[in-house]
């Protein structure tokens, strides 16, 4: 099963690395796009909501998004063989604290994190308003789950992520809220390679949400 989603996940990486070369090599790309959410918020009423076009890339935005499909592409190709790896060679499971990658697994983390970052930075600007959304989204989320956990409020990190997707869902705006919903997915696998790379986080984040800071605590005389 593992090999089978390998292959589908390295088989989706290289088509992306093909639309990106088309791109990069005519400087030019037509996008056709689909938006299509199951409700729509409006005033007084409930409604399914979609829309559709095309966006049209030319010169240093068609590089730009051919850039971006590489990246991702690359990125996925990465994974798939990763995955492919692990299921001839499984890895034993061990009750040890986590360690910090190093050598060839250090490499690949390292290698992963500057694909998907250099993705998202072309696929979402910083400079552009959905780029702006975006970049909130994914930096301002661990940021609001790192201070619930060390307040000792592990139960609702969920509650940040839930409403994003409302926000999502609700607001009528395509790129706004595709951006937001990017951002979660984002947000995910960012803090997925942070975690892989500094695996000594994780345990610092589980002993925040079982023992919430104390220093306001009244001392015992």
């Amino acid at each position: 099963m593992l090999f089978v989603f390998g292959l589908m996940l390295a088989g989706f990486g290289v088509a992306f690395i093909f639309a990106g070369r088309e791109a990069l090599d005519q400087r030019s790309y037509d996008l056709t796009w689909r938006e299509s959410r199951g409700v729509f918020i409006g005033v007084g009423e409930m409604q399914g909501h979609s829309s559709s076009g095309v966006a049209h890339f030319r010169g240093a935005k068609a590089v730009r998004l051919g850039a971006g499909y590489i990246l991702w592409g690359a990125l996925l190709a990465l994974w798939g063989a990763l995955i492919i790896r692990s299921g001839f060679r499984p890895s034993k499971m061990e009750a040890t604290a986590p360690a910090r990658p190093h050598g060839i697994g250090l490499m690949l983390g390292i290698l992963s994190c500057a694909m998907l970052l250099g993705a998202q930075v072309c696929f979402f600007p910083p400079w552009q308003i959905a780029g702006v959304v975006f970049w909130s989204v994914v930096v301002g989320m661990p940021v609001i789950i790192g201070l619930l956990l060390r307040a000792g409020k592990g139960k609702w990190t969920g509650i940040p992520f839930i409403a994003l997707v409302i926000l999502a869902i609700a607001i009528p705006v395509p790129g706004i809220s595709f951006a937001i919903g990017v951002g979660v997915f984002g947000t995910v696998f960012s803090l997925a390679h942070l975690l892989f790379l500094f695996p000594e986080l994780v345990s610092s984040l589980e002993t925040n949400a079982a023992h919430p800071t104390e220093q306001n605590a009244p001392s015992k005389d």
